[in-house]
């Protein structure tokens, strides 16, 4: 995989993804054998896990999430961190 980035956005261009990364001491256990962690629409980069310790880091879009032992995370409305949410757009995880 390769992520290609081939311009600076101007300040009211909206990123159709954004790279985020995911570690247990900011979100949480994350259970990987569980069938739907991520929604459809992650793209995984990369994961990294060592006994209970992991980072994970991958492309996400605003309506995406991961799901870790504290809830779902998603990207907050400005797209400038992760934070964790009640409910996720399109139902339950």
């Amino acid at each position: 995989m390769h992520l290609l980035v081939t311009r600076r956005l101007l300040r009211e261009d909206v990123p159709e993804r954004y790279l985020v990364t995911f570690t247990e001491r900011t979100c949480g256990p994350i259970r990987f054998h569980k069938a739907h962690w991520k929604s459809d629409g992650v793209q995984l980069i990369s994961a990294s896990v060592r006994r209970d310790r992991y980072e994970v880091i991958a492309l996400m879009g605003s309506n995406d999430w991961i799901e870790s032992s504290v809830g779902a995370w998603m990207l907050s409305t400005d797209g400038s961190r992760l934070a964790l949410t009640d409910s996720v757009s399109g139902g339950s995880i």
